[in-house]
């Protein structure tokens, strides 16, 4: 992963250089795109990716180019902690007003004293030799466009990351007299 553009992203989504266009996206084609992405490496560990979303699920209202950002990192980082012959889930689920996406992996897990500040700038496993970007690109990609991200995690039983986006509003029904 090239750190030098995950450092400008984030500059970019701080100073707000790169402004946030936001525009009606169906969840399940973001889904499709990612696992789409990540279906070569993922086959080479012989790890299962599974999409978990319906097909007529609500839309929201997000930035095209960072949900594909956030997805990304997330499956990246999933790809990067599941052992081979693994099982990865990705999916998305209708809330009241918001989509919940999640990304799980059947990885080694998250320390507990690791978790409170794994969306911060520069908090990379050291066994890993990740710089840790990829998450904060992840919360700096989510919190702007009004959705919120965590993790839930136990050693030795995979991790799960979910963030949530608003959805979009109904456009308004035209009656014709």
């Amino acid at each position: 992963d090239d750190l030098m553009l995950d450092l400008i992203e984030v500059a970019e989504l701080e100073t707000g250089r790169r402004q946030l266009r936001k525009e009606k996206v169906r969840p399940i084609d973001a889904l499709r795109d990612a696992a789409a992405q990540f279906r070569d490496a993922a086959r080479e560990k012989t790890i299962d990716v599974e999409l978990n979303a319906f097909e007529d699920g609500a839309w929201i209202e997000a930035d095209r180019r960072a949900l594909r950002s956030i997805l990304d990192n997330l499956m990246a980082n999933a790809l990067r902690y599941t052992p081979e012959g693994g099982h990865i889930c990705i999916g998305a689920t209708e809330q009241t007003d918001r989509v919940q996406f999640f990304v799980h992996d059947s990885g080694r897990g998250i320390e507990a004293e690791r978790l409170p500040t794994i969306f911060g700038r520069f908090t990379g496993d050291p066994d890993s030799g990740t710089s840790g970007l990829g998450l904060a690109l992840v919360r700096r990609g989510v919190e702007p466009q009004g959705g919120e991200v965590s993790v839930e995690s136990r050693l030795g039983a995979g991790t799960t990351f979910r963030f949530t986006l608003p959805i979009a509003a109904a456009e308004p029904t035209r009656h014709t007299v």
